[in-house]
């Protein structure tokens, strides 16, 4: 707090400061459990210096992440926050609007099933050069508008980690940024549920040992009018699986995934320009599950072990312009238009 008082314990400093406070936390590690309530800035010295810890002995019924935002214009910097017993759930659970998350580690010590490390339920975050790793769930967005989420670090702490954690969820959220974030061995990627309007923009992600039933960056439910640009994705079973309507994909660079873009469930309406697909392990796009009217603009598919086109079940009214590829099948109850202009 911007007095002369010294805390040993931030969890005081928070219940001593005002709206507009900033709370400088010198290099230490803090055994605690924090409620925030109040719209204030807790500043680190550094995130490699700056612990907050919490096991089993800093739990309470009433607290289930190790970092509790409850209110809104609050800054979280240069911190770093371990969850260290699976009594809790969250790493920081923020509920608030223009929360600030940056230059902070978010780590997870004591696994188990349905962790998140960072969970956001507010408009106009911005969750920025962040490092996050070990939990089942790295990033939620939920009923969330309006975000920014630039240059973090998702996934696997070491080599010796388990490779099935840290995914990325955007459910029911609209209009928010994705770009520049590095996901590394996270199962299922980053995920768009029932979200729209959101732009993902020159993300990587890489599954290190490539496994056929995973997904780079999927959209499910009613998840319209995303632009999905310029992200790289290699070693998933599928690097972009669509499954939902009027989406924009370009840029794209899908390498060594089972299936380079699996397209199912009803999909229709989408547009693929100018992606790069190749050294597919089956089928470089994969057209099936009656989706229809999606069309292909520009686009370079090659090197695929089976197909690079491949469509069934029902697959009519779809369209190939001025794309660059070798192979195709397509089933009796399919259709694929191939057009050069």
């Amino acid at each position: 707090v911007d007095t002369d008082t010294d805390y040993y314990k931030i969890q005081h400093a928070i219940d001593n400061a005002s709206a507009g406070d900033t709370l400088n936390v010198w290099a230490w590690t803090y055994y605690e459990a924090l409620e925030i309530d109040e719209s204030i800035n807790l500043i680190g010295n550094a995130s490699s210096t700056t612990k907050i810890i919490a096991g089993s002995g800093q739990y309470n019924s009433d607290l289930d992440s190790v970092i509790n935002i409850d209110s809104d214009d609050v800054t979280l910097r240069n911190l770093m926050v371990i969850q260290n017993s699976t009594d809790f759930s969250y790493g920081v659970k923020a509920y608030g609007d223009d929360i600030v998350i940056s230059y902070s580690v978010i780590d997870f010590w004591t696994l188990g099933s349905g962790r998140v490390a960072l969970h956001a339920a507010g408009d106009n975050f911005v969750i920025s050069n962040n490092s996050i790793y070990e939990a089942e769930w790295c990033v939620q967005l939920t009923y969330s508008d309006g975000h920014l989420v630039e240059n973090n670090i998702l996934g696997r702490e070491s080599s010796t980690s388990d490779p099935s954690k840290c995914m990325f969820n955007v459910y029911h959220s609209d209009n928010n940024v994705i770009r520049n974030n590095t996901l590394t061995d996270s199962r299922y990627g980053l995920t768009l549920v029932d979200s729209s309007n959101n732009v993902v923009l020159n993300n990587s992600l890489t599954l290190v040992n490539a496994s056929s039933d995973k997904r780079g960056i999927r959209l499910d439910g009613s998840s319209t009018n995303n632009q999905i640009v310029n992200n790289t994705v290699s070693g998933y079973g599928s690097g972009i699986e669509s499954r939902s309507d009027s989406n924009y994909f370009s840029g794209n660079i899908l390498d060594g995934n089972t299936y380079g873009l699996d397209i199912s469930n009803l999909a229709e309406y989408n547009k693929f320009e100018s992606n790069t697909i190749k050294n597919s392990l089956d089928y470089g796009v994969w057209i099936h599950g009656s989706s229809q009217s999606n069309e292909f603009w520009n686009n370079t598919i090659s090197s695929s072990d089976e197909y690079d086109f491949y469509l069934e079940d029902n697959s009519t009214n779809n369209y190939v312009i001025n794309t660059t590829f070798s192979t195709v099948s397509v089933d009796s109850s399919s259709s694929l238009f191939i057009k050069e202009y």
